[in-house]
């Protein structure tokens, strides 16, 4: 009996070995192996990523760039074309005004004939 009981004890401290030399060889194989592994694919990863996003950066630019210059050119237009209505209100303006003078001129010289 007690021979059994020995012989089940040895089977279990056995057991439990290979379990813990198993556990450490595959720790082991984690450190050496899978380690490095995750470390090298988060580096490219990350390189990858930032590739792309000053790839995307770069676009961002361009189109800022366009629009500011779009947007510029459009406000430029739209000087231009108040200038020219401005020119020609005053150009109207001065017009009338010539006449309103030629007309009071035309008015005195007839009143001096007169007199």
């Amino acid at each position: 009996n007690y021979l059994h009981y020995l012989a089940d004890v040895l089977v279990v401290q056995c057991a439990i070995r290979q379990w813990s030399a198993k556990g450490e060889r595959s720790k082991r194989y984690y450190e050496h192996i899978i380690t490095p592994a995750i470390k090298i694919q988060t580096n490219t990863r990350g390189y990858l990523v930032r590739r792309a996003r000053a790839k995307v950066t770069a676009a961002v630019t361009i189109q800022r760039t366009w629009r500011g210059f779009v947007c510029y050119a459009e406000y430029m237009f739209s000087i231009a074309d108040i200038v020219i209505v401005q020119t020609q209100v005053r150009r109207f303006l001065s017009k009338r005004k010539k006449a309103q003078l030629d007309s009071i001129r035309k008015n005195d010289a007839a009143r001096r004939i007169q007199n």
